[in-house]
């Protein structure tokens, strides 16, 4: 068996989904919308040549066509479209219940399919776009122009109808809170099946993902090598950087993203990378296959968990939202949830 036969082997293992009870891959590249489609394109071949069977896209990244290519030679080569698992978002300047359909639609011809494996609420927050390019709208002073009469329960009832229209297989949430996630799921028709979170080794969210566990709803890791709105100390630099993430890499002969990464895949937990975060996609996923984390590795890597101090605390890429009323940012989301608390 080739090596490459060996990482495609170890990227296809997966989790079922707790909700629809679907197979999941457990790795996954994700397009960004800060770096240029064509190294995006470069990238998502890399990893999918490994493997790699998610492909996370975003219709506000606007890398959906080179998503497109890259697929196209996959099915030349005589893949199966039941082997990927594709990932759609609804854009922010899409949080109306009316412009659900029309999106979702431009993201399935960009991408060239006939259903997405999952369609997200890219963020909770609605902006207001002069067209449907302007997905991060400003205003004259510069500051992102809200939507502030966003109701995401006509968004959800939207995204509900598309489902049932065989649009999208499962339905998610990205860039929300629990609180948020309690407040769809009970009043869902099609609960959320899944739900991205900032999983990394500095914060795992464990509370998160005991309560999500409770809904049936699946966890997916973004940002697993890190937060990158991070503010590095001397105690806890940059995730990448840590002398133990750092020291437990040497051990094994590999890169600190790749025990990283290693480190949630032997908790089953879904990760996906962003297209930005690594220099050489297909080295860092290649890499896997050559090692386990031992027992104490593990047990030093857990360590590092911050308790919900390192989580995100504002959108990647778009501040400026925090008057909004869905900005999903503003207090202790695991706390309010539990608490019954609605905001």
């Amino acid at each position: 068996m080739s090596c490459s036969d060996k990482v495609a082997l170890e990227n296809q293992r997966g989790v079922t989904s707790e909700r629809k009870k679907t197979y999941v891959p457990l790795l996954g590249i994700s397009t960004n919308e800060e770096e240029n489609p064509r190294v995006v394109h470069l990238k998502l071949k890399q990893a999918v040549s490994k493997g790699v069977k998610i492909i996370d896209t975003n219709y506000s990244d606007k890398c959906e066509r080179k998503v497109k290519k890259v697929l196209r030679r996959r099915w030349k080569r005589g893949d199966a479209r039941s082997k990927y698992f594709i990932i759609a978002k609804l854009p922010m300047i899409g949080n109306t219940g009316a412009d659900v359909s029309k999106f979702l639609h431009k993201s399935l011809k960009r991408l060239g399919l006939d259903y997405v494996d999952a369609y997200f609420i890219e963020g909770p927050v609605g902006l207001l776009g002069k067209d449907d390019n302007d997905v991060r709208p400003r205003n004259q002073e510069g500051q992102p122009q809200l939507d502030m009469d966003t109701c995401l329960r006509d968004v959800w009832r939207a995204m509900e109808k598309e489902h049932s229209k065989g649009h999208c297989k499962m339905l998610g949430l990205c860039n929300c809170n629990m609180a948020q996630l309690s407040r769809i799921y009970d009043m869902a028709r099609v609960p959320p099946a899944i739900m991205q979170l900032d999983i990394n080794a500095y914060n795992m969210c464990v509370e998160e993902r005991e309560f999500m566990k409770s809904l049936q709803v699946t966890p997916f890791a973004i940002h697993p090598l890190g937060n990158p709105l991070h503010v590095p100390t001397e105690e806890y630099p940059w995730l990448v950087e840590h002398k133990t993430v750092r020291s437990v890499a040497e051990k094994h002969g590999v890169t600190p993203a790749s025990i990283l990464l290693k480190f949630l895949h032997q908790q089953e937990i879904v990760s996906i990378t962003q297209t930005n975060a690594v220099n050489d996609v297909g080295q860092l996923f290649e890499s896997l296959d050559d090692f386990n984390l031992r027992h104490e590795d593990m047990l030093k890597l857990t360590r590092l968990d911050q308790g919900g101090e390192a989580r995100l605390r504002n959108f990647v890429g778009l501040d400026g939202c925090q008057l909004h009323p869905e900005y999903p940012f503003t207090y202790n989301y695991m706390r309010g949830c539990l608490l019954g608390t609605r905001q």
